[in-house]
């Protein structure tokens, strides 16, 4: 079952990015939006994933600010606006369970940013106490369920 749904997801991602491609190298969009990779070394499905979430963020009236590659938690930190407010994005997508200390290092990040909410979205579950740790400090956590139904 599982097995299933990560290829649909597999699939539909790639259809989805290679379709975002192609209209960003038509309007000539995508050559200035293509991030310079310093985490070249994370896979491409979790690249991939990553691109989607961000375009579901963008598509809900998110503008990107900045983005940046970090080492720890590893990916791509987006700071992000909508209304006025400034918040962090960040996918991390290496594993099934994510602990306490994936969200106190996305807090860490967020500080050196100057944002005071984020959004931690992952490729599996987050643990209790990292529940705990992501409401006491205005991090909303996206799960797998979520992160399928954004892309």
């Amino acid at each position: 079952m599982w097995a299933l749904l990560a290829l649909s997801l597999i699939i539909v991602s790639a259809a989805a990015a290679f379709w975002s491609l192609v209209i960003g190298e038509v309007t000539g969009r995508a050559a200035r939006r293509r991030p310079t990779r310093a985490n070249s070394w994370l896979s491409s499905g979790i690249i991939l994933i990553d691109q989607l979430i961000w375009k579901a963020f963008e598509r809900q009236g998110y503008e990107l600010l900045v983005e940046k590659d970090l080492a720890q938690p590893p990916g791509t930190l987006r700071v992000i606006t909508k209304g006025g407010a400034k918040a962090a994005l960040l996918f991390v997508g290496n594993g099934p369970f994510f602990e306490k200390g994936t969200v106190e290092q996305f807090l860490k990040a967020m500080r050196q940013a100057n944002v005071t909410e984020g959004f931690l979205a992952a490729s599996g579950s987050f643990t209790v106490p990292a529940q705990r740790v992501a409401k006491a400090h205005g991090v909303t956590l996206i799960g797998r369920e979520q992160v399928m139904e954004l892309v």
